[in-house]
């Protein structure tokens, strides 16, 4: 049986809503200012991408097996108010931790001040109010999250069939394809050439996939009796907003020749 019995096994599925959000950059590239795109383009590619996931999983699907309700079996939606806490402090903490690993004098040595393309995306917010930048990171932590998550579970699910690799393999190899189809698009989307390097894109894998297998690590059956019942999209949802926010924040505290060194 595959890992994801209600999600597609198509390597193709897998990549449709990126090359949807591909596609709505690129041809965008004549009528948009340098750097593109423009936010609202982003936010175009970003929406229609998530549309072509939910028409390919369907949005009852994708609800559920995102883990948005955690709601265990026979129990009452109102009695889970505590696992969302949870589940949202746990996202605050490692979106906090992974910031402070990546601002740190080691990171930088390799050329991490931290994730240039994120830095990108924050500059041209920075004439908005901290109001609407912090929505801004919102949305784009639930848009984005839902796109690689969703993808990266049609991926496990083509591995599985592929490789006929054990359930656990298969999500890992889907999750690592999901993030470097993601990482990818921000880069081609976001970055100059100069930017453009191994050991921001691996990193940017690294970080990606780990927002994803935060919310399977909660559910390991490693942890024993303090496991989550199943994996929540909801941790690393929280987890990428913090990030996004702190970087954001970052750029509008940071020196004017700190931001000369990180931005194109």
């Amino acid at each position: 049986m595959k890992p994801f019995e209600r999600f597609p096994d198509s390597f193709w599925a897998g990549l449709a809503p990126f090359i949807v959000a591909g596609l709505i950059v690129f041809t965008s590239a004549p009528v948009t200012q340098i750097p593109f795109p423009h936010p609202v383009i982003f936010y175009l590619s970003l929406f229609f991408s998530v549309v072509v996931v939910t028409g390919v999983i369907g949005w009852s699907n994708l609800v559920e097996e995102l883990g948005f309700d955690v709601t265990m079996p026979g129990e009452k939606p109102e009695h889970t108010w505590f696992r969302y806490i949870v589940l949202i402090l746990i996202g605050l903490a490692f979106g906090y931790g992974v910031y402070l690993m990546t601002t740190s004098k080691p990171m930088s040595y390799l050329g991490l001040i931290p994730f240039p393309a994120d830095f990108a995306i924050a500059e041209l917010l920075l004439a908005f109010p901290v109001s609407i930048s912090t929505v801004n990171c919102l949305v784009i932590a639930l848009f984005e999250e839902i796109q690689r998550n969703a993808c990266s579970f049609v991926f496990a699910n083509w591995a599985y069939k592929r490789f006929r690799l054990a359930r656990d393999s298969a999500i890992t190899v889907g999750i690592l394809i999901g993030s470097v189809c993601f990482i990818l698009l921000h880069y081609v989307a976001w970055s100059s050439q100069s930017l453009f390097n191994l050991t921001n894109f691996v990193f940017g894998v690294i970080m990606a996939s780990a927002f994803s297998l935060l919310g399977w690590a909660l559910a390991s059956r490693y942890l024993g009796p303090l496991a989550f019942f199943e994996f929540s999209i909801i941790p690393g949802i929280v987890a990428h907003f913090i990030w996004d926010f702190l970087v954001n924040m970052h750029l509008r505290v940071m020196p004017g020749a700190f931001a000369l060194l990180v931005l194109p």
